[in-house]
């Protein structure tokens, strides 16, 4: 496929506007770092960089899922029938998914934090951040959906050229209950094995010898393994 001299110069022509842009993105997002680090109280600076790194992640997540899923379509002249195909795949896996590693995260980066700022945490209080961890967990199923789904509508528009209308008006035929309820399922089953998981590995999550990274770190390698597992046992 070429592009041709008309997308030779558009192509040309996007490149300078980025490079003249960038900086001043990269300035301007200085400057909301600088203006977060002076409003928000430093212990909780993590919690509130890990909430928006997620929203990023969520957003990249779905134009990623739309780009690459939209290719395939696109290329049989079928892209009308790529919004019920994301909104399966959102509704069904990918939300449940993206608010189980949502909440998994922020959950350690709290308990990283209480053991860092003060004696390790009682009993009780522990507890209490560990249903915490599992009830949220449930509940950024909707938000999960909703940033994955914005993110993919962004690529819809802006990279295969699509009228945003059309998006919702398919999103809303191709809306089912069924795949609703398997997501919030699919949610309350991630609640469950991460509250096991806490629950399990106190003494690992609230220690104050390993970093956050470390306890990251093997979090996604445990995860790793159960998908790997989950894939054998497929075949």
């Amino acid at each position: 496929m070429t592009i041709g001299p008309g997308g030779a110069v558009l192509v040309a022509g996007m490149s300078i506007v980025a490079l003249v842009l960038l900086p001043r993105l990269f300035r301007a997002c200085g400057a909301l770092i600088r203006r977060l680090r002076e409003r928000v109280p430093r212990r909780h600076r993590p919690v509130v960089l890990t909430v928006l790194l997620l929203i990023s992640g969520c957003l990249a997540l779905g134009a990623l899922q739309c780009i690459g899923l939209g290719a395939s379509f696109a290329r049989f002249n079928s892209l009308d029938l790529l919004p019920r195909v994301l909104e399966l795949a959102v509704t069904r896996e990918l939300g449940s998914r993206a608010a189980g590693a949502s909440g998994t995260l922020i959950t350690l980066v709290m308990l990283d934090g209480s053991a860092r700022a003060a004696a390790p945490e009682p009993s009780p209080e522990f507890l209490r951040q560990v249903v915490f961890a599992g009830v949220v967990t449930v509940l950024l199923y909707a938000p999960a959906c909703t940033l994955i789904l914005l993110g993919a509508l962004i690529a819809w528009h802006s990279w295969f050229g699509q009228a945003p209308g059309a998006f919702f008006i398919v999103l809303e035929e191709a809306f089912a209950w069924d795949d609703l309820i398997t997501g919030v399922i699919q949610s309350a089953v991630h609640a469950v094995i991460l509250i096991a998981v806490l629950l399990g590995g106190r003494r690992l999550w609230t220690s104050t010898n390993w970093s956050l990274g470390s306890k990251v770190a093997t979090v996604v390698a445990v995860s790793v393994a159960v998908r790997f597992c989950e894939w054998a046992s497929s075949w």
